[in-house]
């Protein structure tokens, strides 16, 4: 698995993905201003285009966050989430890192247990009947 900064480049390979994932996102803009910001990594295993994240160093009051994660479905459990979050790990300049997933994504809260990350807090409202659980 190789791991590198997206770029402009691969814009549409990003927006595959994660449209792949959730159908109904258009986060285009988003994906974009990330690259933009070089604040978004690539996963490929081989030559495809296997995942990709998008964090932020210092918003998260006064830490970085890792805002998204996404791996094509065809790639999951082959290790990209937790490669992605290990470089970003690794490019990180504050104190903390922190990320988040959905109450009901046992599979991500698996990943951030495994790299142990610890849990510190939980936010409902975002989306609906579905808290967010912050670590």
């Amino acid at each position: 698995m190789s791991i590198r900064r997206a770029t402009h480049e691969d814009v549409r390979s990003l927006f595959e993905i994660d449209r792949s994932v959730i159908p109904n996102h258009n986060r285009l803009e988003c994906i974009e201003s990330s690259i933009s910001n070089r604040n978004c990594l690539l996963a490929k295993l081989g030559n495809i285009p296997a995942g990709f994240a998008i964090y932020d160093q210092g918003s998260f009051f006064g830490q970085t966050f890792i805002w998204l994660r996404v791996t094509s479905p065809q790639f999951r459990r082959q290790g990209v989430e937790s490669s992605l979050i290990l470089r970003i790990a690794h490019l990180c300049k504050t104190k903390k890192l922190f990320t988040s997933t959905n109450q009901s994504n046992k599979a991500m809260q698996g990943v951030t247990k495994k790299l142990r990350f610890k849990r510190c807090g939980r936010l409902s409202g975002i989306d609906p009947g579905d808290p967010e659980i912050f670590t």
